[in-house]
């Protein structure tokens, strides 16, 4: 039996894009508010990275939910 193939006590999830999206939406945030304290006209990015992240955590939960209900993948 091989690594792949060797079953757990728990449940190993499939990767995921979502958590580098959630970081570089964070990172956003993160310029868009030192941006904006500095006096910076982009402190726009902190809501862009906001709005992004949001969206980002809806889809993310969108496929745990799909894992759990659907996929049977979470007791």
């Amino acid at each position: 039996m091989s690594s792949a193939e060797k079953k757990h006590d728990y449940h190993l999830v499939d990767p995921s894009p979502w958590p580098f999206f959630a970081a570089m939406a964070a990172l956003f945030i993160t310029f868009g508010f030192v941006m904006y304290m500095h006096g910076y006209s982009h402190g726009g990015l902190f809501s862009y990275g906001f709005t992004v992240l949001i969206y980002i955590l809806t889809l993310w939960w969108r496929d745990v939910v799909r894992e759990a209900t659907f996929e049977g993948q979470h007791t």
